[in-house]
């Protein structure tokens, strides 16, 4: 299980997840885990979703697809409003850099994203 806090304490005038923006914290997981993700939405104003990305050197405005089935909130690019909270799980299929991104558009461009590795050797998920 996953929680993130969106806009939690108005962090980066509300572009973060859990209090962290621009990559700053990192989920790691087994890969071939099946993770259920709680987005709750803190932000006092703007609404906010979750979608995993893969990493790559540029940041996206926009983003559709999700690297994994299933591991988007419905309705990614409109986001969840204020206060309401939303769930949805997926499977690591993969090893590789993926971005717990915010996909309202603008949104992960100002920040609103964290790492997540998937990772062949590790053996629990962690929070870093």
């Amino acid at each position: 299980r996953l929680v993130l806090r969106a806009g939690e304490h108005g962090a980066n005038g509300g572009m973060s997840f859990n209090g962290a923006q621009r990559g700053g914290h990192e989920v790691v997981l087994p890969v071939g885990w099946r993770v259920q993700v709680t987005l709750v939405n803190d932000d006092s104003s703007l609404p906010h979703s979750a979608i995993i990305i893969p990493a790559s050197d540029s940041i996206p405005n926009r983003v559709t697809s999700p690297a994994f089935a299933g591991a988007a909130s419905q309705g990614a690019d409109e986001g969840t409003l204020v206060g309401d909270s939303t769930a949805f799980s997926f499977t690591t299929e993969r090893p590789g850099a993926y971005w717990l991104f915010c996909a309202v558009p603008g949104h992960g461009k100002a920040g609103m994203y964290l790492r997540l590795t998937v990772s062949r050797t590790s053996r629990v998920p962690r929070y870093q």
